[in-house]
């Protein structure tokens, strides 16, 4: 309802993805010739992104952005020591699809793509070992108190086995990229403690205790895990030059990414 046709929608998406390609047109990375703050959180979202739209809508990225698919991949690879612990690539696609299936149950079109990502799953492999201080791991009967100001504790959500969600991913990728200590409570995205509303009134993630402050956003955790490496000094002794790395799309670029991407994939097939 309320679509503005899968074409001009499409074409809005088409036209974020282009502002990545233009930034990787002369560099490997989105902050240059080296991995920066804008490429370890917006790997996370971007990575699913085509897989999704796919298995949606039929859509290749293949003709309309094949540097931002290269990077795709190289990041996967560099992050992989970071990632342990994560569902993979389908698994992922699969919760992301599911999720949404519930949220616009009369899309036909949703629908259908959670039944395909579903068949396409493979068998799970055994999980890896995470770089991570610990990973208190759930159900939990009450709320851990393990939020030392020392370390950064990230609630994280997970379902079927994995560690699953976008923004809790980018919160993570950051820490282990700057080398800063957390800790990762699951959060059972199919049966949320009743404790986690104390934590999360709304019951999202990723919400995280930094410096023994709660946040609630992902944008401010990230600034947080920032303002640690820069203010605190916190970290590697290379994490201050990683985060200063500036990104070489415009604010503009990535702040639309979810909106051209939600707006492509809510317009069912062929409509106009």
């Amino acid at each position: 309802p309320g679509s503005e046709g899968e074409a001009a929608s499409r074409a809005k998406w088409d036209a974020a993805m282009g502002e990545f390609e233009a930034a990787l047109g002369s560099s490997d990375y989105l902050c240059g010739s080296s991995l920066g703050p804008a490429d370890v959180v917006e790997f996370p979202l971007i990575r699913l992104c085509p897989d999704i739209l796919e298995l949606s809508h039929g859509w290749r990225g293949d003709a309309v952005c094949p540097r931002l698919l290269a990077w795709i991949d190289r990041v996967t690879e560099e992050l992989d020591w970071a990632l342990g612990g994560l569902a993979d690539q389908a698994h992922q696609v699969e919760c992301a699809l599911s999720g949404l299936s519930k949220k616009m149950p009369n899309a036909v079109h949703v629908s259908e793509a959670a039944e395909r990502a579903r068949a396409a799953l493979a068998l799970p492999e055994m999980a890896r070992e995470s770089v991570l201080v610990e990973r208190l791991r759930g159900p939990h009967a009450s709320q851990p108190d393990e939020n030392d100001p020392e370390i950064v504790t990230l609630y994280h959500g997970y379902k079927d086995g994995f560690l699953n969600c976008i923004f809790s991913s980018k919160v993570r990728v950051l820490c282990e990229m700057c080398g800063v200590r957390y800790r990762i409570v699951d959060i059972d995205l199919n049966d949320k403690p009743e404790w986690f509303v104390t934590v999360s009134p709304k019951e999202e993630v990723p919400v995280a205790y930094v410096k023994g402050e709660l946040l609630q956003d992902s944008s401010d955790i990230l600034a947080a895990v920032k303002a640690l490496v820069m203010e605190d000094g916190v970290g590697r002794p290379d994490a201050r030059e990683f985060v200063q790395r500036e990104p070489l799309l415009r604010a503009e670029a990535v702040g639309g990414v979810m909106g051209s991407f939600f707006g492509y994939f809510v317009s069912p097939p062929g409509s106009e």
